[in-house]
């Protein structure tokens, strides 16, 4: 509205200055041009006066918004100052809680030092007596952890051989005749009678599909085959070919039907695929090693079947964790 006067403004000024300089020149009145400016005179006026109704219109609507905006604007100080206040107290209860927190986590951390202090001398002392102890027992001793023959199953299949033969020029070299045989025997509920007469003891027997670990023959009287395993899952159609092995085995000895004992021995006791064979641990194996080193008579022979046991018994424990892992 202020520029459209200025702009009127300036028109009048520029048609006054043009009349004057008419007037000047021509000293004679113009009805014409007074007439002209008249109405623009009069036009400009109502303009002007319609110009004052509207700018009376948004002078009186500004009012009315700045009167809303006051209270509206009080309203929201209000609003603000208490959400303010609330989020000091919010801050202030957090702190008074962080606070507390970092002394409690203080006093803990502090105790659970003096604790595991007190946990590392108590080891170490511990740890040194056991140590000490050691010397004269040196439990953790295991030939064959020593030679790299834990797991090594030839190694346990050659050992449980010279346990079974009772043939001092063979795998017996222990010299005790037939006890490990018997004990073996005895130990899964089998004929002690078997271990009275004569018989072999042979590794690694190969037939035609086949290849057995540890066979015990009697010729007209019985044949045990012995499957070995320590970590090796059995293999495809392994035990069933076996049994025909086996059976063949008994036809070439002439020991019957009845005469034939196939075992499969692990160390937890799994179950053969094939029903002819009988599952046996190596926990019952240990057992025999035990027995055979009580009764044995030569004090080697004795030591070293203990320590086998012992050997056999950690191994044992240290699969079944495993697998139950």
């Amino acid at each position: 509205m202020l520029a459209r006067e200025i702009n009127a403004r300036e028109k009048i000024k520029h048609l006054f200055n043009g009349f004057q300089a008419a007037r000047s020149l021509s000293m004679r009145p113009s009805s014409q041009v007074a007439d002209r400016f008249k109405q623009f005179i009069d036009g400009h006026s109502a303009t002007r006066f319609v110009g004052k109704r509207h700018a009376s219109k948004r002078v009186s609507q500004f009012k009315q918004f700045l009167e809303g905006y006051s209270p509206t604007k009080a309203q929201s100080a209000r609003m603000d100052s208490d959400r303010v206040q609330r989020f000091q107290g919010f801050a202030g209860r957090f702190a008074e809680l962080r606070s507390r927190s970092v002394d409690q986590a203080r006093a803990t951390a502090h105790d659970s030092r003096q604790k595991f202090h007190r946990f590392v001398v108590g080891f170490s002392f511990a740890s040194q007596q056991w140590a000490e102890g050691q010397r004269g027992k040196a439990d953790r001793f295991n030939v064959l952890d020593v030679l790299g023959l834990k797991t090594h199953e030839m190694s346990h299949s050659r050992m449980l051989a010279w346990l079974l033969d009772g043939n001092y020029r063979s795998h017996g070299t222990h010299a005790q005749g037939s006890l490990g045989f018997q004990l073996f025997l005895e130990q899964l509920r089998l004929p002690t009678e078997m271990a009275k007469g004569p018989y072999v003891v042979r590794r690694e027997v190969v037939g035609d599909n086949s290849r057995i670990d540890i066979e015990i023959a009697s010729r007209g009287r019985f044949v045990i085959h012995i499957e070995v395993k320590i970590l090796a899952p059995e293999g495809a159609d392994e035990t069933a070919r076996e049994w025909d092995g086996v059976c063949k085995r008994a036809a070439e000895l002439g020991v019957e039907y009845g005469g034939i004992i196939a075992l499969y021995l692990t160390p937890c006791g799994h179950k053969p695929r094939h029903d002819k064979f009988r599952s046996v641990t190596w926990q019952q194996v240990a057992t025999v090693f035990n027995r055979f080193a009580d009764e044995a008579q030569a004090g080697d022979v004795s030591l070293f079947a203990r320590h086998y046991a012992r050997t056999l018994e950690r191994f044992i424990i240290e699969i079944n964790n495993e697998e139950s892992e």
